[in-house]
Protein backbone atom coordinates (compact mmCIF):
# COMPACT_ATOMS: atom_id res chain seq x y z
CA UNK A 1 0.00 0.00 0.00
CA UNK A 2 1.32 3.42 -0.89
CA UNK A 3 -0.09 5.98 1.55
CA UNK A 4 1.61 8.87 -0.18
CA UNK A 5 -0.45 8.63 -3.37
CA UNK A 6 -3.48 6.68 -2.05
CA UNK A 7 -2.90 3.64 -4.28
CA UNK A 8 -3.24 -0.05 -3.43
CA UNK A 9 -1.74 -2.77 -5.65
CA UNK A 10 -3.07 -6.32 -5.93
CA UNK A 11 -2.08 -9.43 -7.89
CA UNK A 12 -3.65 -12.84 -8.34
CA UNK A 13 -4.43 -15.84 -10.50
CA UNK A 14 -5.50 -13.57 -13.38
CA UNK A 15 -1.75 -12.89 -13.99
CA UNK A 16 -2.26 -9.13 -13.67
CA UNK A 17 -1.32 -6.26 -11.39
CA UNK A 18 -4.32 -4.11 -10.49
CA UNK A 19 -4.17 -0.56 -9.20
CA UNK A 20 -6.86 0.71 -6.84
CA UNK A 21 -7.53 4.19 -5.46
CA UNK A 22 -8.02 4.00 -1.70
CA UNK A 23 -9.41 7.48 -1.23
CA UNK A 24 -12.09 7.11 -3.92
CA UNK A 25 -12.54 3.37 -3.25
CA UNK A 26 -12.32 2.62 -6.94
CA UNK A 27 -10.45 0.53 -9.50
CA UNK A 28 -7.96 2.48 -11.63
CA UNK A 29 -6.11 0.23 -14.10
CA UNK A 30 -4.68 -3.22 -14.88
CA UNK A 31 -1.14 -4.08 -16.01
CA UNK A 32 -0.30 -7.42 -17.64
CA UNK A 33 2.98 -9.24 -18.12
CA UNK A 34 3.05 -12.56 -16.28
CA UNK A 35 2.32 -15.90 -17.94
CA UNK A 36 1.61 -17.59 -14.59
CA UNK A 37 -0.25 -16.66 -11.42
CA UNK A 38 1.10 -13.60 -9.60
CA UNK A 39 1.94 -14.32 -5.98
CA UNK A 40 3.58 -11.18 -4.56
CA UNK A 41 3.64 -7.44 -5.11
CA UNK A 42 5.64 -4.65 -3.50
CA UNK A 43 6.17 -0.94 -4.11
CA UNK A 44 9.72 -0.34 -5.35
CA UNK A 45 9.75 3.45 -5.52
CA UNK A 46 7.24 6.27 -5.78
CA UNK A 47 6.05 5.34 -9.29
CA UNK A 48 7.36 1.78 -9.67
CA UNK A 49 5.96 -1.54 -8.46
CA UNK A 50 7.46 -5.03 -8.70
CA UNK A 51 5.46 -8.26 -8.92
CA UNK A 52 6.62 -11.87 -8.62
CA UNK A 53 4.81 -14.77 -10.26
CA UNK A 54 4.71 -18.55 -10.54
CA UNK A 55 6.38 -18.04 -13.93
CA UNK A 56 9.58 -17.28 -11.93
CA UNK A 57 9.75 -13.72 -13.21
CA UNK A 58 9.95 -10.39 -11.43
CA UNK A 59 8.29 -7.62 -13.43
CA UNK A 60 8.79 -3.92 -12.74
CA UNK A 61 5.86 -1.68 -13.65
CA UNK A 62 5.91 2.08 -13.98
CA UNK A 63 2.71 3.50 -12.57
CA UNK A 64 1.83 7.01 -13.70
CA UNK A 65 -0.14 9.37 -11.50
CA UNK A 66 -3.21 10.86 -13.06
CA UNK A 67 -2.89 14.58 -13.58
Amino acid sequence: MDYENDQLYSVGADRALKVWNIREQSYMETHYGHVGDCTQVAPYSRDRVVSIGMDQRAIFYKIFEES
